[in-house]
């Protein structure tokens, strides 16, 4: 007993060598692809299970499903309809194309498929698995024997045992009888001669009771090899099975067949590791069945020793076998070039792949395989009904002595052995940990961060310290759910607050939104309402706006160093981490603040995340140890967009220093800048920046989303003509856009809406028709300024349009001024020392107020002005 212990344990050593793991794959993306197996999952596909069970695919870049198969599955019509990229079959099946005639001409693959459109990349069964067999009392051993006996077949499947018993010229004399992929009738003596795979249906045979043996021993007693007489087809019908197949459509398409070496690189390398670890592969796969044990070494010695290319003469044996008894799909006129290297079959991807495994891998693919007997099966321990593999024969007893030192070194290697193991398989698990923990780490390219904090947690914690255990729970949980949800990756915790990144940007805003609710909505201990930082508020109309924790958030993009940590994680470093943590300390509590960067890369997505997004412009600030000014803004959930913030912290409001400053603004793919130069002094440049970025506001809040306005796209344009601009030109530019805005109002504004009668324009809900011009010109008067908007040149502009027009500008002048002043006006405070007026009166002591005539002024554009059309 202690003998076979050892023994056992000497067998699990190659389990330890699968454990290792290779280098986690740096991939920018993975490519997803579908296998379709010509029959169902079994140790007859066992390289391409280990192939993804063992992260090969992945190696390589790739995703793989593989789709099981059965006697309804096409597999060129899969290829055909794009609904796989590979398929594994037949080369009869492949060089026969889409006739799949039978003894009854049943077309069974369906569509008339020409040959041409598919080929072989890699024959890895280089023997053929095909024979009929005979019972041996039968007297039935050679296929002259079959004369006048019933032969059973299936469908479609059936090329050699027709080119065979065409060789002999007994096709008429024999009995076909369709098999549907099962042994009974065999069994059961229904047929005199089936055919069998011997890594399948042989095995189905001698796994069947002998129901004669089993009464005469008394206890079960299967069928024996020595039952049996089999024929061996190779002699006059060899032909080529299972290669893996594609199209050739589809490889000529972009980097197809860059994918497809790959594939064939992982696949190869799957099957070399069925061959070198054969009872781990079943044991991984098949959860160590005894009919994949016996399948798995079948399947090996069909295989190897190879080198995976087409072999030649075997090839050739199968098209002059088909050819001879006219199996071929002669109809299709391309046959005869197809038949031959290019055509039928691709040599060149198992060769590179073969390459590749020896240089990159360290593996052989065509290593020495010692030549293996077949799996021995015995019946089920006690007799009962089912199988097993037979245990390994008791080695003879040797003397005490000679027992006692073998006792002892099994012990020694046992111990050994099982910390080995225990070690391989703990390896193996913080392998797999890793992997999935990182599977959505950003490796390179554009990486969005963000930095998490909750608002005075010291405090917190040293006010309600029992509390906040159980808040902090509460807080760490629905964070790492939705760093989940959203495939972002934790980079690290620091204190309280958390650090992750994001591949895209896009998914990083969404995490941070749907933080912030998910925030709200969370049961929290009712003591920590009482502290300022946890208190519950309410809009005027009683809607939640805060509950619980306060956590500030702020996110910025950019290309960043990417390192591995010795824990098998990722860390980055550089400038652009420096801005997201400055940008979220400046935030006040349950504030979300995104960059410039972000706003851009999302910009054109707003309507697609996951709920309706409310962004507004803060301002330009300089960040302490930031070399250059950040523009940034706050963005949030439509619901929550009536919170109110304290004052940003930490942050100094952006000052040109010179005279004469370079505006730059990006233009819609963010690629590219175009620069305006203003020939007004800093001062005034401070209110035109004030200008372009309320009209920026003001379109994002009307819902004009990711279309720069027609006058800025001309500005750009003038700016790359090397044009210099004024500012009164800037303002007329920015105001006349405003307009344009407010006259055609985008869908999502309309329902809030009401239609006036002059003219077709539209105004918001709150105006009405009978409006006071005079008192829409006092507003502008009044509030213009405090937008960045300089008097009297604004009012020149305003007096040339139209009366609904101006109402609509007072309107919305209005909305600004009145509506939550602490965040949105906070970015005018930025550009100088200006107050915030409440509305200036209607009436002047003096009756309605009215405003003096001012010129109008032409804003001039040159004459060779190439048209921006209005998107």
């Amino acid at each position: 007993m202690l003998r076979a212990t050892a023994l056992s344990m000497l067998a699990l050593l190659p389990c330890i060598a699968a454990g290792q793991e290779p280098a986690a794959p740096r991939c920018d993306s993975f490519t997803q692809l579908n296998v379709q197996l010509q029959w169902i999952h079994q140790a007859q596909f066992a390289g391409f299970f280990a192939a993804v069970e063992n992260g090969f695919y992945e190696d390589e870049c790739l995703q793989v499903s593989v789709k099981a198969g059965g006697p309804g599955v096409n597999m060129l019509a899969e290829l055909k309809e794009r609904r796989a990229e590979f398929a594994v079959g037949w080369m009869s099946v492949l060089v026969g194309g889409s006739s799949g005639r039978t003894t009854a001409d049943e077309a069974v693959c369906g569509n008339d498929l020409p040959t041409s459109r598919f080929t072989n990349l890699m024959q890895h069964f280089q023997r053929s698995g095909y024979s009929h067999v005979q019972w041996k009392d039968s007297g039935l051993k050679t296929i002259p024997d079959l004369k006048g006996k019933k032969v059973g077949y299936w469908p479609g499947l059936d090329a050699e045992i027709l080119a065979a018993l065409a060789h002999y010229n007994i096709t008429d004399d024999v009995t076909m009888q369709r098999i549907d992929f099962t042994v009974n009738p065999f069994l059961q003596k229904k047929v005199d001669s089936m055919p069998v795979m011997t890594y399948n249906e042989l095995a189905l045979i001698l796994q069947a009771r002998n129901e004669e043996r089993s009464q005469a021993a008394g206890t079960t007693v299967l069928n024996q090899m020595n039952d049996l007489e089999l024929i061996d087809l190779s002699q006059v019908s060899h032909m080529l099975q299972d290669g893996v197949l594609a199209s050739h459509d589809w490889l000529d398409e972009g980097d197809n067949k860059d994918i497809a070496q790959r594939f064939i690189t992982a696949s190869m390398r799957g099957w070399v590791w069925c061959r070198d670890n054969e009872e781990d592969a079943v044991n991984l796969l098949f959860a160590g069945a005894a009919h994949q044990r016996w399948q798995m070494r079948e399947v090996n010695r069909l295989i190897w020793p190879t080198n995976l290319t087409v072999p030649q003469q075997g090839f050739e044996t199968t098209v002059s076998t088909m050819r001879a008894y006219n199996l071929l799909n002669n109809s299709d006129p391309t046959l005869p070039g197809y038949l031959q290297e290019g055509g039928v079959f691709v040599s060149d991807y198992v060769i590179k792949a073969a390459e590749t495994l020896r240089t990159k891998y360290g593996v052989d693919p065509e290593a020495e395989y010692p030549e293996q007997d077949h799996i021995k099966l015995c019946p089920a321990a006690g007799g009962g009904k089912g199988f097993r593999v037979c245990p390994p024969p008791e080695p003879p007893l040797a003397s005490d002595d000679t027992m006692l030192f073998v006792i002892i070194i099994i012990c020694i290697v046992g111990v050994v052995l099982v910390l080995s193991v225990a070690t391989a398989l703990v390896m193996r698990a913080k392998a797999a940990k890793r992997r999935e923990m990182t599977k959505f780490a950003p490796k390179s390219g554009n990486v969005a961060l963000i930095f998490t904090d909750i608002k005075k947690s010291s405090e917190l914690w040293g006010k309600f310290p029992d509390e906040m255990v159980g808040a902090l729970a509460t807080h760490h949980s629905i964070c790492r759910t939705l760093i989940k949800k959203h495939k972002g990756y934790e980079v690290k915790t620091i204190g309280d607050a958390f650090m992750c990144a994001f591949a895209d940007p896009a998914k990083a805003v969404e995490f941070m939104m749907d933080f912030q609710l998910e925030l709200l909505n969370a049961t929290w201990p009712d003591v920590l309402s009482s502290h300022e930082a946890c208190k519950i508020e309410c809009d005027a109309e009683g809607k939640l706006l805060f509950s619980g924790l306060r956590v500030r958030a702020g996110c910025h993009m950019g290309v960043v160093n990417v390192r591995e940590t010795p824990q098998g994680g990722y860390d980055y470093d550089g400038a652009d981490v420096n801005i997201a943590a400055r940008v979220s300390d400046a935030g006040g509590g349950g504030q979300l603040v995104i960059t410039e960067a972000v706003y851009r890369a999302i910009e054109a997505d707003l309507e697609d995340l996951c709920c309706q997004t409310a962004v507004e412009y803060i301002s330009t600030f300089t960040f302490k140890g930031i070399a250059d000014p950040q523009t940034v803004y706050q963005i949030s959930p439509e619901s929550l967009k009536d919170r109110t913030f304290e004052a940003m912290r930490g942050v100094t409001p952006y000052e040109p220093q010179e005279d004469k400053e370079m505006v730059v603004i990006r233009d819609q793919s963010g690629s590219n800048s175009h620069s305006l130069t203003l020939t007004q002094a800093a001062g005034h440049h401070r209110q035109t920046m004030a200008a372009i970025q309320t009209i920026r506001r003001w379109v994002g809040k009307f819902g004009v989303k990711g279309v720069p306005p027609q006058e800025l796209a001309l500005t750009f344009r003038m700016g790359c003509d090397g044009l210099n601009m004024t500012e009164t030109q800037v303002i007329g530019i920015v105001l006349s856009h405003f307009v344009r805005v407010l006259e055609n109002p985008p869908p999502r504004r309309r329902q809030r809406q009401v239609e006036v009668e002059e003219s077709g324009s539209t105004l918001p809900s709150n105006s009405t028709s009978n409006m006071n011009v005079n008192r829409s010109y006092a507003k502008i008067t009044g509030l213009a300024p405090n937008m960045g908007l300089r008097w009297p040149e604004t009012l020149a502009i305003i007096q040339t349009l139209p009366q609904p027009s101006v109402i609509a500008i007072a309107e919305a002048l209005n909305e600004d001024s009145a509506g939550g002043v602490g965040g949105r006006m906070q970015s005018m405070r930025s550009f100088g020392p200006m107050s915030i007026p409440r509305l200036p009166s209607l009436h002047t002591p003096g009756g309605t107020a009215t405003l003096p005539p001012t010129p109008p002024v032409v804003v001039p554009v040159p004459a060779d002005m190439p048209h921006v059309p209005q998107e």
